[in-house]
């Protein structure tokens, strides 16, 4: 009897092994939470410099980065879209994150935002329904990236 339960328990234990192991970080330290601190913006793409800084630090915008899914959640409703979260599927290579599709999360469903000048992800980090960011920098507690438009600091969670 006591040895069926050892077994049993066993059994169990690599079951939930391999069963953890299905989902482990594929995108290394990007994998994870970040909370959004500081956004630098540019009045217009050719300037050469971000020249309008805001603190994000009150408005605790998130972004959850596992496997090829970015989850980007704020503290309060973003008023354009009547949610505060989005999510969109992303690539990702050690120099660059692209988000290639952004949904806009309700309880009951998922909205794809098709419209490529929308404004409405702006107080999350994101213009338009896609972005292109460089990483400037990635490592274990800071995250920065630069778009054509702006330049978002995040920290690890």
């Amino acid at each position: 009897m006591m040895k069926n339960n050892i077994s049993a328990f066993l059994l169990l234990l690599v079951a939930a092994l391999v069963a953890a192991c299905d989902k482990m970080p594929e995108n290394g330290d990007l994998d994870g939470l970040w909370q959004m601190v500081e956004m630098h913006s540019k009045t217009v793409a050719a300037d050469p410099h971000y020249s309008q800084y805001t603190d994000k630090r009150a408005e605790k915008v998130h972004w959850a980065f596992q496997l090829q899914l970015l989850s980007m959640k704020s503290a309060q409703p973003v008023p354009e879209i009547d949610t505060n979260e989005a999510v969109a599927r992303f690539q990702y290579t050690p120099d660059r994150l692209r988000l290639t599709q952004v949904y806009l999360h309700y309880r009951d469903r998922d909205q794809l935002i098709e419209d490529p000048a929308t404004t409405s992800l702006q107080p999350l980090g994101v213009r338009g329904n896609t972005a292109d960011f460089r990483i400037v920098r990635l490592n274990g507690s800071r995250l920065i990236l630069c778009s054509e438009m702006d330049s978002l600091v995040f920290v690890k969670k």
